[in-house]
């Protein structure tokens, strides 16, 4: 029998869930909107090449983004890359993400969350996040988007 036992910050109109505890487990998240449909993307695991997840739109709905993750391993020959996320209302934003030098090496995860999340620039718009080759050699690489439809 497991139970489940939520923590719920003190913030007045924003709703978010610091914590949630069920049989054990302990999540982190933030708590969706009334009305919202959660939506997840994920990139193939890709040897060098371009890792791509993309948040599809609805008609009459915004799309929101909440936070992405890309993990891989190394390159042989690292390289430096412009991680970006377009459709998003004000224009693309980029991130500075590498590998590290050596195939059987794990690279530190790239991690980012908004709070509150970011919203698309119109109705029915993908809110796209690609991480483009990190390099020569680099075996694995992929990418995780999670938002949701309002």
């Amino acid at each position: 029998m497991s139970s489940s036992v939520g923590a719920i910050s003190i913030q007045p109109g924003q709703g978010i869930t610091i914590g949630h505890i069920d049989g054990g487990i302990i999540s982190l998240g933030q708590e969706l909107p009334n009305g919202a449909s959660p939506i997840y993307a994920s990139s193939a695991v890709v040897a060098n090449a371009p890792a791509v997840a993309t948040l599809v739109g609805a008609p009459g709905r915004n799309t929101y983004i909440n936070g992405f993750e890309i993990t891989g391993s190394g390159a042989t020959v690292a390289l430096p890359v412009n991680v970006t996320v377009t459709g998003v209302l004000g224009g693309t934003l980029n991130y500075m993400y590498g590998a590290v030098a050596g195939v059987l090496l794990e690279n530190a995860p790239l991690v980012v969350a908004w709070t509150p999340a970011l919203v698309s620039s119109g109705f029915s718009q993908n809110i796209v996040v690609t991480c483009p080759a990190l390099g020569l050699g680099a075996a694995g690489n992929a990418l995780v988007a999670h938002g949701y439809l309002l």
